[in-house]
């Protein structure tokens, strides 16, 4: 049975509730501009942090790292929270929603805006624009092997371990 809006009617729905948002972005030139070209390869790589919450939440916490060696270092870090609302069928189920949404949804919705503060900043630091190139992160990070950590207990965080606020 399938509901209004052609989802299968046993499939928790996956909503967010806060984010993206900017967590953390730095920013080190360790070079002159006119030592920075166009030509200039930097190096580009991802780290990705999950963390569940009780209610049946889940934070995910996207970094890149662009680096140019020895001239240019910047790392943007944005912020999500993602519930399900909706009952999945069962544990294992839940499991496979919470691996997908944080290997795969979250970081595509947060590397939009990942990429263009990186672009933007380098042309407000009157460099070269380096423009992340676009990215599947079903090539990056795989649902399975993710570190996803245990199923919390239903007492609450402390103040500060939530990813948003």
């Amino acid at each position: 049975m399938a509901t209004d809006n052609n989802r299968p009617s046993h499939e928790p729905e996956v909503r967010l509730v806060a984010g993206p948002e900017l967590w953390n972005f730095e920013f080190q030139r360790k070079a002159e501009p006119k030592a920075l070209s166009e030509e200039a390869m930097a190096n580009l790589n991802f780290s990705l942090s999950i963390t569940r919450f009780p209610e049946r939440k889940l934070g995910v916490e996207l970094s890149a790292i662009v680096e140019d060696p020895p001239r240019l270092k910047i790392v943007a870090t944005f912020r999500t929270v993602f519930e399900i609302v909706a009952e999945a069928s069962d544990a294992v189920d839940e499991e496979k929603i919470w691996r997908a949404v944080g290997a795969l949804i979250a970081p595509g919705m947060m590397y939009p805006f990942i990429r263009e503060m990186i672009t933007s900043a380098t042309q407000k630091a009157g460099l070269p624009a380096i423009v992340p190139p676009l990215v599947v992160f079903a090539n990056v990070f795989d649902p399975n092997t993710i570190n996803l950590p245990p199923r919390p207990s239903s007492e609450a965080t402390k103040p500060g371990d939530a990813p948003v606020s």
